[in-house]
This record gives structure tokens, sequence and C-alpha cells, in this order.
């Protein structure tokens, strides 16, 4: 079977993807010999794109007794409707990250120029303004409501995997059907033997001090029902 970490950019997808990896490692099924095995050689440690990697075949040749997490922007969507099949199907499962996009656009023009002095080819590196920040984030938000719309995705918020990342293990785990110990499985990211990637730490709300008038109502325009959507999906209660 195959495991799906969708993620919006800078919704820390890279530390739910790190520990649904744990997870299943955890379990005996060692991540980098599936890879080698499974997945073409451009896919970068079991981050892929869909729009150039067959699921599909891939999905018919990982046999049911293995587990192979692999992480994704891409949307859950085909011309084929092929990928939602097999969500609907089972023979793939998925959770999806999320965070007010108004802070996913801040880490975005945050991480832009550092990007760029090194060379980067990712798009982060060509966003040269705040208003480039919110255009991207903007143009992958559709990608993110395929995932959200399917009520078999796990949704974890990045307000949940940055302030409770143990209730996020144990979500994780149990949306995969694996029992772990998630004290175990998180402790090897707080001694520092698996290195959290990329898992940007700013603030919940930050957008509040970084932003301007003129940015906000952008955003506003940009994006503000999916900025109400999400603000219900991480905070329930509030609901």
């Amino acid at each position: 079977m195959i495991y799906v970490g969708y993620g919006l950019q800078k919704s820390a997808s890279s530390f739910a993807w790190q520990i649904a990896q744990c997870i299943a490692e955890s379990a005996g099924f060692m991540q980098e010999p599936l890879y080698a095995r499974y997945l073409p050689a451009s896919c970068d440690e079991g981050f892929v794109s869909f729009e150039q990697f067959d699921i599909n075949e891939i999905s018919s040749r990982v046999p049911a007794d293995q587990l192979m997490v692999i992480k994704t922007h891409s949307p859950l969507l085909d011309d084929s409707n092929a990928r939602r099949k097999l969500l609907l199907d089972g023979h793939i499962k998925a959770m999806a990250t999320f965070r007010d996009p108004r802070d996913a656009a801040v880490a975005v023009y945050d991480i832009a120029p550092i990007e760029r002095q090194v060379g980067s080819a990712r798009s982060f590196s060509r966003v040269q303004s705040m208003k480039d920040a919110i255009d991207l984030i903007s143009d992958n938000l559709w990608n993110l409501q395929t995932w959200l719309d399917e009520p078999a995705v796990l949704q974890i918020s990045f307000r949940e995997l940055s302030q409770s990342p143990m209730i996020s293990c144990s979500r994780i785990a149990q949306h995969i059907g694996i029992a772990v110990d998630s004290a175990k499985i998180m402790a090897q990211f707080q001694s520092g033997a698996r290195p959290i990637k990329e898992f940007n730490k700013g603030t919940a709300g930050r957008y509040k001090f970084i932003m301007n008038e003129d940015d906000l109502q952008y955003c506003q325009e940009s994006f503000g029902d999916m900025m109400d959507r999400i603000a219900r999906l991480s905070n329930p209660r509030a609901g």
C-alpha cells in the first residue's frame, strides 16, 4: 500500500511525512529500499510530482503487505479521476497538512532570498515580493482543496503539528493502521537522531505583524473563502 502525504507549501508537510515514515519503519517497512525498488530515480527520497509520476502503475506494483510513504504537493484530482479512485477503493491512504494561507505566504516570502542564494530552481526562488508569495500560495490552494474535500483523507493543521506533534503522530499511526508508542517515535526528532526537514517554526498568526493593509486586502481577494475554511479546520472548537 502507498500512504500519501500531501501538504500545502510551508505547512510542516515534510515533518508530517517524516512522522509517517518513522511509523512505517517502526513496523519493519524500511522506506529507502522501497523507494529504490518502486520509484523512478528522479523522485527525491519519496517526494513525487503526480504530473510526472504514474501512481496507478506504481500502486499496482507495491504489494498490499508493504507500506511505502510518499510526499507530494500535487492535487488529488486529475483528468481521468484515477488518483481519487485509488483513494476511494482503498488502494492508497492519504493525509493533508494545511495552514493559514497568509502565514504560508509569509513563510514563502522569508525563504525566497535563501533559495536564490543557494541557487535553487524551486518556485520559491522566483518570489520577489509579498504579492508574489501570496500568488504562489493562491495557485496551490486548489490542490489543497481537492484533498480536503475527501472524508477519507486525514486532515492535520500546522497548528497541531507545531504545538502538539504527539497528537499528530498518534492520529497518523491510527489512520495508517499501525500501533505505535508515539513518545518513542517523537523522541527520534527530539533527540536529533532524525533531523526535521524544512520545518518552518513560525508562530501561527505571524502574518499580522508582517503584512501591510494592501497585502491583507489582496489575500482576502485572492483566497478569502479558503482562509475561512482553514480557520474552521484549525480551530474546530471555535466553529
